[in-house]
């Protein structure tokens, strides 16, 4: 085996998983896959790293957290513990849950299968996102109906009111977002809103849905089993609609195909926009009360889209009228 540019510690955990996994592994083949210079990585980004199986269906990405950072790996696996223990065995399928994890050296790393993307033929992933979002969207839809909460009046404080005081504090945020975050604190305060938590990915975006890969390249999606991955930033106390329109986002342009899907969330979560529009911005509060190694810029960028989302389809209008309401 001779693998002079990889690190000593991948030969290592790529042998020993290969053990682990019954000698599916060809220990010859391990490529690393990270792509983004290392003047862009975030301090607290994983590295990963492709391995080919045996038999094509047994490729693997290993993924193992930087020696500054010895838990990243395992806040990763262990969101997606708590994702599968919340949904349940058949919605918890969707999870892309590892092979196997372990540590090495105190650093926590992964096994995963190894999936395919979207296309990054522009027409081809057209086509893959307008077939495989009923699927996504009709996911989301029920894990939400099996993760939801209805909170009283104890949690307002705590759940709803104390992210949203992080946003409208923040003077690094736009003032038309800090106003927004005033009036969903006025209609929460008012109980003018329904006060709900789920789970929740955060993450929520097309760079995190991946697909077993077939035969024909780029028809993974047309069959619409897809697997959701990264979940070190998910939470079971989370908010309802902000995993649907951080995919909408990413999934398409300023059209009237997002307002769709979005009143097609709201019908099936018994939610209204404004209730829509608060956990938005009791998420983006929760984000940003707690950025660590996330940049301020980009947690800006990101408020700014939502917002944008939120005042163009309306949601923040209705917002603001029950704000104002006696």
């Amino acid at each position: 085996m001779s693998c002079p540019t990889l690190q000593p510690e991948i030969i290592e955990i790529a042998e020993y998983s290969s053990s682990r996994l019954g000698k599916r592994l060809r220990l010859d083949s391990v490529k690393s896959l990270n792509y983004v210079p290392a003047d862009k990585r975030l301090a607290d980004a994983t590295t990963a790293y492709r391995i080919d199986g045996v038999a094509k269906g047994d490729d693997c990405i290993i993924i193992i957290s930087p020696p500054d950072f010895p838990d990243a790996v395992a806040e990763n696996t262990s969101g997606a513990a708590i994702a599968q223990s919340l949904l349940g065995a058949t919605l918890g399928e969707r999870i892309g849950a590892p092979l196997l994890a372990d540590r090495w050296q105190g650093r926590s790393y992964a096994l995963f299968p190894r999936f395919s993307g979207f296309s990054d033929n522009r027409v081809v992933r057209r086509a893959q996102i307008l077939w495989v979002t009923p699927a996504i969207m009709n996911w989301l839809q029920r894990g939400f109906r099996q993760t939801a909460i209805e909170r009283g009046t104890e949690d307002i404080h705590s759940m709803f009111l104390v992210p949203l005081a992080v946003l409208t504090g923040d003077d690094d945020m736009p003032p038309m977002i800090r106003d927004a975050a005033r009036a969903a604190e006025s209609a929460v305060s008012g109980g003018r809103v329904k006060l709900v938590t789920c789970l929740a990915h955060n993450d929520f975006w097309l760079g995190n849905i991946m697909f077993k890969r077939t035969a024909i390249p780029g028809m993974a999606p047309f069959g619409g089993q897809f697997k959701v991955i990264d979940w070190a930033g998910c939470g079971a106390v989370g908010y309802p609609g902000f995993d649907a329109i951080r995919y909408l986002l990413s999934a398409f342009r300023r059209n009237s195909r997002r307002d769709q899907w979005l009143n097609s969330y709201c019908d099936a979560t018994d939610l209204s926009q404004a209730d829509i529009a608060v956990g938005c911005l009791c998420a983006l509060g929760r984000i940003g009360g707690s950025l660590n190694q996330f940049p301020k810029a980009r947690f800006v960028d990101l408020a700014q889209a939502f917002y944008d989302f939120l005042e163009w389809n309306g949601s923040l209008n209705k917002l603001s009228l029950l704000s104002s309401e006696r």
